[in-house]
């Protein structure tokens, strides 16, 4: 068999490589979050095109609607270049199919292969996060404070914390109570409620 490399066949497939080059989509690993524009920004090594280091690894901007999760370093995204053009590199998404640093899949810890249980999104670094199970009918939410954004009517609190403060405050007044009652009386008894805990919310 005829060597391609050196034959015609092969220069008009380097020249075509050559010319359509930053016509494809790659796979890069995010090596920096640390943008100076504070846009989402992430610079991207590139193995395939042999742009491995922070010389030359580009910085890509990001194709998010209407929200921002910026990858974390190690994790593999995906990137192509606006018009063609190699200073116009931006990345969409990330590689599930790829393994990260520590060979775990780019995937939430949560998701096991149930596709009924959407991870709306799970933190990688404190792994907090919102889900919707369909099967349950449910929407869960993990996470230590939840705060309203400025401006939001109705407003909600965990039943397990304000059935706490309750608890904690029957307490300090049945004790107040029986350290200023006189003589022969018997105090009375303040009870926290018992079904303050829903698992529907407020209107539903």
């Amino acid at each position: 068999m005829a060597d391609k490399t050196n034959s015609l066949y092969g220069q008009i497939a380097e020249i075509v490589r050559q010319e359509t080059i930053f016509l494809r989509h790659y796979i890069g690993q995010v090596i920096s979050q640390t943008d100076e524009l504070n846009i989402g920004m992430v610079q991207v090594a590139i193995p395939n095109l042999d742009w491995m280091t922070a010389d030359l690894a580009p910085w890509c901007y990001p194709r998010q609607l209407h929200s921002m999760s910026v990858p974390e370093n190690g994790e593999w995204v995906e990137v192509y270049f606006l018009d063609g053009d190699r200073n116009k590199p931006v990345y969409v998404s990330i590689c599930n199919e790829m393994k990260k640093d520590d060979n775990t899949y780019c995937i939430p810890e949560w998701y096991t292969g149930d596709v009924k249980k959407r991870i709306i999104y799970q933190s990688p670094t404190s792994k907090k996060g919102i889900v919707l199970d369909d099967t349950a009918g449910e929407m869960l939410i993990d996470t230590d404070n939840l705060i309203l954004i400025e401006g939001s009517v109705e407003p909600f609190v965990l039943g397990t914390q304000i059935n706490t403060y309750l608890t904690t405050l029957a307490t300090t007044v049945n004790s107040l109570l029986a350290s200023k009652l006189d003589g022969g009386g018997t105090a009375g008894t303040l009870t926290a409620p018992s079904g303050i805990l829903s698992t529907k919310i407020k209107g539903q």
